[in-house]
């Protein structure tokens, strides 16, 4: 069965102009106090600015809280789903009860609305937004295509975020704090070896560097460390070749064959997630 995108569906749990009083909500809406709402298990969030907290306060403390939270029942209390920078404003603002929307969620749809409201508010940081689509794989077993349908997203754009996650953790502490971008995140990754991308990065904090300066070091890093190819000892047999050329053909990626008649080894290029994805299930499709 087809799984529905909840990137436009949010709204629909979420609206973006609800009552602000429960008594024009209806039965939507019930007024819950502060501290029977405990922590939202699957929050992508790891951290808050205080300073846009107090400013939300500020606000709450003048208008109330325009948009309800959103909860569900686990265990006879309520979790919090989506709302935690209201629920923690509204504690500094002295609010005793606070509107909340109550719905029975799973676990999955739980994780996936709190990921999808912080996405759409752009209130995560890369590495949680990676963070978050990675529990959504890894936790409930969903593939790249269908995190990227669920959160209003491109598969590549989802594809990319998760390779943040191999940054060497100093790397990744500097994206969580902003004091680089993820397009430095993502020209990092081109650098090999952690210690040079650990060393890559003090330069962009220390020099200002620009992405695509970035870039351009992370190229000469990587020619620095290129092994050279050995010299061929003999030129390759024509049959061989011209197996590797239909297979390049066939395969719309570039195939070298190494070895002799009695064993060897074919190796398949490929230049993006998006292309393996592509010759995988192509080579599955002929196996089967």
């Amino acid at each position: 069965m087809k799984r529905k995108a909840l990137g436009k569906g949010l709204n629909a749990l979420i609206p973006d102009t609800p009552p602000a009083t429960p008594a024009a909500a209806g039965k939507d809406v019930q007024m819950v106090k502060v501290d029977a709402i405990r922590p939202g298990r699957f929050q992508p969030r790891r951290s808050m600015d205080r300073r846009k907290i107090s400013l939300l306060a500020d606000s709450i403390r003048r208008d109330g809280i325009i948009n309800p939270l959103l909860a569900r029942s686990v265990d006879g209390g309520l979790e919090l789903v989506a709302g935690e920078r209201r629920l923690e404003a509204a504690r500094e603002a002295g609010l005793k009860q606070v509107p909340v929307m109550i719905r029975e969620l799973t676990d999955e749809k739980a994780a996936e609305l709190a990921l999808v409201e912080n996405i759409q508010r752009e209130e995560l940081n890369p590495v949680e937004e990676a963070e978050a689509y990675q529990q959504l794989i890894g936790q409930f077993g969903l593939k790249q295509d269908e995190v990227a349908t669920r959160v209003g997203k491109e598969r590549a754009t989802v594809a990319n975020m998760l390779r943040l996650l191999k940054l060497p953790e100093p790397v990744k502490q500097r994206l969580r704090d902003g004091e680089i971008s993820m397009g430095h995140g993502r020209a990092l990754l081109a650098v090999p070896g952690e210690q040079e991308q650990i060393r890559l990065c003090r330069r962009i904090l220390a020099d200002g560097l620009s992405v695509r300066a970035v870039e351009e070091a992370a190229k000469r890093v990587g020619a620095r460390q290129k092994p050279k190819k050995p010299k061929e000892a003999e030129k390759k047999d024509p049959n061989v070749r011209a197996a590797e050329e239909e297979m390049t053909e066939s395969l719309h990626a570039k195939v070298q064959i190494s070895g002799g008649h009695q064993k060897g080894r074919i190796e398949i290029y490929y230049t993006s997630a998006e292309e393996l994805d592509r010759i995988y299930e192509l080579l599955v499709r002929i196996g089967g």
